[in-house]
């Protein structure tokens, strides 16, 4: 018979370690989808880009549309989508609520 000399790992411990590994999982698992929809907001916006630069240097939607294979909708969905990136809006609402409560 032997005696082990190394400290035994509790029942509480080792789920402790369990939960933490789950933890650090979904913790990678969260991070990777952020990642992912950052990466979907930039090809996002470059097909906005590159859909409003083949209208101008097209001369006009209908030429860009029957080339590109898009609906005229979804050229004109692009153009404003480009539009509002190029134009971001001042977030004044939150700014007026701050002064009014004296924040």
């Amino acid at each position: 018979m032997t005696i082990s000399t190394e400290p035994s790992t509790s029942g509480a411990e080792q789920r402790r370690q369990e939960l933490q590994e789950l933890h650090r999982q979904q913790m990678a698992a969260l991070d990777a989808y952020d990642k992912a929809l950052e990466q979907t907001a930039l090809a996002q916006a470059a097909l906005s880009r590159s859909v409003v630069e083949a209208v101008n240097v097209l001369g006009g939607i209908a030429m860009a549309t029957g080339l590109l294979g898009i609906t005229a909708k979804e050229a004109r969905a692009h153009m404003a989508a480009h539009e509002a990136a190029s134009n971001p809006q001042p977030e004044t609402a939150d700014k007026e609520n701050l002064e009014t409560d004296g924040g």
